[in-house]
């Protein structure tokens, strides 16, 4: 990094004698380095820039310059006479409306990298060139307000006072219509038209190449340039072998305390044991077993100890049982008791009831009405006797002497008579 000490010799010469004061300013620095050293017969870049109210404040005007210092690493040249006007019009800077600074910034190599090497304020000097534009730099009765002006109107005329005269306004609106006095601006290649007989200007373009104004970002090695000036970089990054796609990733592992990061060409690995607080190096010391003992429940590895209490230590009576007694279900303990409306017997049970007195069924064989009364089936149409009773004479029994006899008993209907069949056996 080199540093600048500023030698400003700012001039302005025969101004008692020329009729127009010169637009240029003379300006002196000398380069030197860091140890002071003057950088000597080196041919070098700089870009002059003026600002307004601030050493931070708007550019209002820019040049570039070539410059080569001598021997004691001073170089010279003229603002507003520059080898490229970067921004603005030098003679157009009003430099009686405010504060205005300059900025240097240099490329030591002659080219546009330019650096920032310092901002200081313009003072006395260079404000001769404002004095050509004082006409009448006297107030003979030093009243700041005489010079004050309104502009009135009445009628059509127009007066501007302290005898600033007067004038009739001509202007004849007779359809009182607004809008019609509104104009548009149109373009047509270089001219630009205004309506209504605005009139017609046109924007020089001094070569007449539309494309020059146009500006190409190139490439060569690292150097990266702006066409038209408008200066270039060093593209820093390193890529070795020029090929975009080796710097992907393709896969990322960890292998023990070793991160492994993979991409196209190669492996990169990093330690990270660094990073792990394990004392031992045992990788199954962290593992932690649950055990129960009683109503002690343990975490191994100091995990600690909890007991589950049991208030009777019963074991047993934890345990309940459902039972179920017609419509009603029971849970053991205390669990409660609710009703079902569903009731399921067996075939057993079914076979030994008793038909209630009153219960009436048709007999879809004798298409009658039957009923049941006093352990009878009646019907209405008739009498239905019970089924007779199965008797049993036990083991086979011959009758060959008439002595041997066997009591069958069987129930005595109640109505009509009961006839007896052989089922099994002869007889």
């Amino acid at each position: 990094m080199k540093k600048f000490t500023f030698l400003f010799s700012i001039i302005i010469l025969g101004l008692a004698t020329m009729a127009q004061t010169p637009q240029s300013i003379n300006y002196q620095a000398v380069a030197r380095t860091v140890d002071g050293d003057p950088i000597i017969n080196q041919a070098v870049s700089v870009k002059i820039s003026i600002l307004a109210q601030s050493a931070s404040g708007d550019v209002v005007y820019s040049e570039a310059h070539s410059a080569t210092t001598n021997s004691m690493g001073l170089f010279s040249l003229e603002i507003g006479n520059p080898g490229e006007v970067l921004f603005g019009v030098f003679e157009n800077i009003p430099w009686g409306d405010a504060d205005y600074f300059i900025k240097l910034e240099l490329d030591e190599n002659g080219g546009f990298n330019f650096v920032h090497m310092g901002t200081s304020q313009l003072l006395s000097v260079p404000y001769a060139l404002w004095s050509e534009n004082t006409a009448n730099p006297e107030d003979a009765d030093a009243d700041p307000a005489n010079e004050l002006q309104t502009i009135s109107k009445v009628d059509q005329t127009v007066t501007l006072s302290n005898g600033g005269g007067s004038f009739t306004d001509d202007v004849d609106d007779a359809d009182a219509n607004p809008a019609n006095e509104l104009q548009t601006l149109t373009q047509n290649g270089n001219d630009v038209t205004l309506s209504d007989s605005g009139g017609t200007i046109t924007v020089a373009d001094n070569d007449n190449q539309p494309a020059n104004e146009l500006q190409q970002l190139t490439k060569a090695g690292s150097t990266v340039t702006l066409s038209q000036g408008g200066g270039s970089f060093t593209d820093e990054v390193d890529d070795a072998d020029n090929s975009p796609a080796n710097e992907f990733n393709t896969s990322l592992t960890l292998d023990g305390t070793t991160l492994k990061v993979t991409d196209a060409g190669s492996t990169l690995n990093a330690d990270l044991s660094s990073l792990v607080d394990d004392a031992d190096a045992d990788p199954a010391n962290e593992l932690q077993m649950l055990t129960q003992d009683g109503n002690n429940v343990a975490l191994s590895e100091g995990g600690g100890t909890i007991t589950v209490a049991d208030d009777d230590s019963d074991p047993i009576n934890e345990l309940q049982t459902v039972a179920k007694q017609d419509y009603e279900v029971t849970l053991s303990q205390g669990g409660g008791t609710f009703l079902t409306g569903l009731i399921s017997y067996t075939q057993a049970e079914i076979d030994a009831f008793t038909p209630y007195n009153g219960l009436t069924v048709h007999n879809s064989t004798t298409n009658c009405i039957n009923y049941y009364y006093l352990n009878n089936w009646f019907e209405a149409c008739g009498t239905c006797t019970p089924m007779p009773s199965q008797a049993t004479a036990g083991d086979d029994q011959a009758f060959l002497d008439n002595t041997i006899t066997a009591t069958l008993e069987a129930n005595t209907p109640e109505q009509g008579e009961g006839l007896w069949a052989v089922a099994t056996g002869t007889g």
